[in-house]
């Protein structure tokens, strides 16, 4: 087989032998990049501290729980119905081009979705609300299944006599109610003494709203009855906007605050992770997936190495 691969990279035209060279050329930086890249995520798993939600500091954390549904509405599957916390889903269309041995069929998405409902997380010490836009989330929970409407709602369907045939394929995934649940994102207490308040900002919006209702701004405040409010008769009502601002701050501040967990901020450049997966073995995970990138790199690299070097030894 080697010898046949060098006798075509000495006799194949040049540009015929670098466009098809150049293939585990790319694979091969493709690969050494996805190497680094679980590598990366495994070492700051590792170097991560997990935090208890009742002491940890904001910023980026580690929390391991267990995910809880909110008070309010239910969550359920999108397709299947299934109670859960979060769901995504796609729907594919079996679309076949050209005829004969030209033939070709492949799956075409139609229609996919997410859900941005958020839900809690608690452990033993305290719960925080996961806000999971913008994450990139990992499943234990996927259902995959064939039918023959573009649109599907209730259970899936499952047995091979439902794919003959059919023109549509299903997704969904889901992370479930109750279950233990891996996190790594920006922690953040919303309310509370901690709170910081833009009283200036809160002051004008208060006049903006009492503007609004010109009448009731007049009779409040037009001291002098001349059915004006003057600049004397503005400051006043600035004071008093000022007081109800203060007074509602600190209702607020007496207020407990609210744990949230959310997606880092852009210039962090840190990942927002949510997983059903236990964290030792998703590092495991990422580990043995770096480890098979840098394998097959050196394979790439190998076999690019080994073509330029046949090719070379032409003089060509």
């Amino acid at each position: 087989m080697f010898a046949d691969m060098a006798r075509w990279a000495a006799s194949v035209d040049t540009a015929e032998f670098w466009f098809l060279t150049g293939i585990p050329m790319v694979a091969a930086v493709a690969l050494f990049l996805g190497a680094f890249y679980f590598l990366r995520k495994a070492r700051l798993m590792e170097d991560t501290p997990t935090s208890r939600i009742r002491s940890a500091a904001q910023g980026y954390v580690e929390l391991e729980g267990v995910g809880r549904l909110m008070e309010g509405p239910e969550i359920f599957g999108a397709l299947t119905s299934i109670p859960c916390l979060w769901w995504t889903y796609s729907i594919e269309q079996k679309v076949t081009t050209g005829s004969g041995k030209n033939r070709r069929t492949h799956w075409q998405t139609i229609a996919s979705g997410t859900s941005s409902c958020i839900f809690h997380i608690d452990d033993d010490t305290g719960t925080c609300v996961v806000d999971p836009d913008g994450a990139k989330v990992i499943t234990t929970e996927k259902d995959h299944w064939y039918g023959f409407t573009p649109r599907w709602s209730g259970p899936p369907k499952k047995g091979m006599f439902r794919v003959m045939g059919a023109g549509y394929r299903y997704t969904e995934r889901r992370i479930q109610r109750n279950r233990p649940l891996y996190a790594l994102g920006w922690f953040k207490t919303v309310g509370g003494a901690g709170s910081d308040f833009d009283t200036n900002e809160e002051v004008r919006q208060k006049l903006s709203e009492w503007k609004r209702d010109q009448a009731a701004l007049t009779e409040r405040f037009d001291t002098n009855n001349d059915g004006v409010v003057d600049t004397e008769e503005w400051e006043l009502a600035r004071k008093a906007a000022e007081d109800e601002v203060r007074q509602h701050q600190l209702e607020r501040a007496l207020k407990p605050g609210v744990n949230v967990l959310c997606m880092p901020p852009p210039h962090h450049n840190r990942p927002y992770l949510l997983s059903a997966i236990p964290q030792d073995k998703l590092i495991r995970r990422f580990r043995w997936s770096a480890g098979g990138c840098l394998g097959a790199f050196f394979m790439a690299g190998a076999l690019a190495a080994f073509l330029v070097g046949a090719r070379l030894t032409t003089g060509l």
